[in-house]
């Protein structure tokens, strides 16, 4: 980055920082706060975290209502730590696992419902399979099954043609909007092969 490119940057930078000091200080005379909320945080620029965060302390240290909702990946805690050394005072951290089968079948029945589709019991109970609860399976293999079906409801067949393990469609297919399944390859390392062994 050029010496104005990083002079722009850091201009921005402040801005906001002071944009959230006096909106906060503002909320705070009212017993209100500023909630910001942050998706696949640890994708975030590490200039902008670490504004956020140095934020967030002052914040803290002056009783202002200003808090970050973080949610991201596992090496969430450890990206924040690499920009903040104090940062694990700042976040009470929480592991969301797999869900269960009775939230698994939900995930999948009520989008589908809400758009006026229903799956077949026989399809719902091999989703849920093929899917063990982790979330982003759910919303692919939700997504891959709809675009294969082309009834209401749809039958356990259009589950296993849909899914990448079993049928004609790839993981490619059964990727986001955003492109998050490419993004990850793309960054991916490949061991060599008598490393995988």
């Amino acid at each position: 980055m050029d010496t104005a490119a990083k002079e722009r940057s850091d201009s921005d930078l402040m801005r906001l920082q002071i944009l959230i000091e006096d909106m906060v200080s503002e909320l705070g005379k009212e017993n209100l706060g500023l909630f910001l909320f942050i998706d696949e945080f640890q994708g975030m620029a590490p200039d902008l975290m670490a504004l956020l965060l140095s934020v967030q302390h002052r914040m803290g240290q002056c009783n202002l209502p200003f808090f970050i909702i973080g949610a991201g990946l596992s090496n969430l805690p450890g990206v924040l730590t690499r920009v903040r050394s104090y940062v694990e005072r700042l976040f009470d951290y929480r592991t969301l696992g797999m869900l269960d089968d009775q939230a698994t079948a939900e995930g999948f029945r009520k989008p589908a419902e809400q758009s006026g589709r229903h799956f077949t019991d026989d399809a719902l109970r091999e989703l849920v399979r093929l899917s063990r609860g982790y979330p982003y399976f759910i919303q692919a293999y939700g997504s891959a099954t709809w675009n294969a079906s082309d009834s209401a409801p749809s039958p356990s067949r259009r589950c296993t043609t849909a899914c990448p393990r079993h049928g004609r469609h790839s993981t490619r297919d059964c990727t986001c909007p955003d492109g998050s399944v490419p993004a990850r390859w793309a960054v991916t390392t490949w061991l060599p092969s008598a490393a995988r062994k």
